[in-house]
């Protein structure tokens, strides 16, 4: 159910019987230190979907980040507004020159972090095991049938 537009009310129900039961199990198999406040808080999130509904609609956090963004524009106090919006504006200024300088290193031709330099040649597998990396230490490449 992670990013559903909409919610099944059968679903949550069933999942609200299920979670008592599926505590009640762990109960059994772990002593009972092992479980804390934080363990009983599964009870209630079905409930609590099915009075909010799904989380997009009512989740601060796109929100929050965003402010957190507009936050780090701020170089004068005194004008917190206009120190925003000249930095925002700076920064859409400098987006816009960077996705046509394509000569110059910028965050939008970059590598990869983890880019080890090009994929192996494949003989018809599974495209997961060709994926190139480094040996932590020095040694030999070994081909395993």
């Amino acid at each position: 159910m992670h990013g559903a537009k909409y919610l099944k009310l059968e679903e949550l129900e069933q999942i609200e019987a299920q979670i008592p039961e599926t505590l009640c199990k762990l109960g059994k198999v772990f002593i009972p230190a092992f479980f804390d406040v934080m363990d009983h808080l599964p009870i209630h999130l079905a409930n609590e979907v099915m009075i909010g509904g799904p989380v997009q609609y009512r989740s601060m956090y796109p929100v929050e980040r965003w402010l957190y963004f507009l936050k780090l524009f701020i170089h004068n106090r005194s004008c917190v507004e206009g120190s925003i919006a000249e930095g925002y504006i700076a920064n859409e200024f400098t987006t816009i020159c960077s996705r046509y300088l394509h000569t110059m290193e910028t965050k939008f031709n970059l590598l990869e972090r983890n880019y080890d330099g090009g994929a192996i040649e494949s003989d018809g597998g599974l495209m997961i095991f060709y994926q190139p990396g480094k040996a932590l230490k020095v040694g030999k490449p070994h081909r395993l049938d």
